[in-house]
């Protein structure tokens, strides 16, 4: 990965520098935290703390674009996630079990986003032909219609946080992440193992 030369940038949101170093870019802020906390014990990482750190804050910089770009369309996550899960369904209408289960959500959580949905007129619902006792949910045309003007400007925003990236940093990126995963859930099951012994 090629690192600009003498780069400095300011992290948003928040006054810390983030700076190149040895041929990485670090955040002094996090990085002097870390090591901060390193003279405190022993068998610390620093460097596990300051990416830790640096990972939530990235996270947190991309949730707070993403909230913005979908307040302005008076959308929430879960909302949006609703909407796209109904485009997405072969017949365009799903129960409310469904749609939680897809959700990874309770029914209880779906009603209150289709009611919230179907105030805004973006979903209707309807009866099943085949269950009269199973309400159907499906996108109004205002919905689509929603959709179809929304997203094109969400994955604009999105896809601009990754410009400055290479084909082959977007990958090594990818990598990295789904190795951590792997990582927390291996320390997860030693966890619970240890927990059961």
């Amino acid at each position: 990965m090629k690192i600009p030369r003498a780069r400095a940038v300011r992290a948003a949101p928040g006054p810390r520098l983030i700076e190149e170093r040895d041929g990485c870019l670090r955040d002094s802020g996090f990085a002097s935290m870390a090591a901060s906390e390193a003279q405190h014990f022993e068998a610390f990482d620093a460097l596990a703390m300051e990416l830790r750190l640096t990972l939530a804050a990235a996270y947190d910089g991309h949730i707070s674009q993403v909230d913005e770009c979908l307040q302005r369309w008076g959308l929430t996550h879960g909302k949006f996630n609703v909407m796209m899960i109904l485009r997405d369904s072969p017949t365009g209408r799903l129960s409310m079990s469904q749609m939680a289960e897809l959700a990874l959500t309770s029914p209880r959580n779906m009603t209150a986003l289709v009611d919230g949905l179907a105030e805004s007129g973006l979903v209707r619902r309807s009866a099943s032909h085949s269950d009269r006792r199973v309400t159907l949910i499906g996108l109004t045309k205002k919905g689509s219609e929603l959709l179809e003007q929304f997203l094109p400007a969400f994955y604009g925003t999105l896809n601009r946080y990754f410009d400055g990236l290479t084909q082959t940093e977007k990958l090594s990126l990818l990598h990295l992440l789904n190795r951590l995963r792997l990582e927390i859930a291996r320390a997860q099951d030693t966890h619970a193992s240890d927990l059961a012994s």
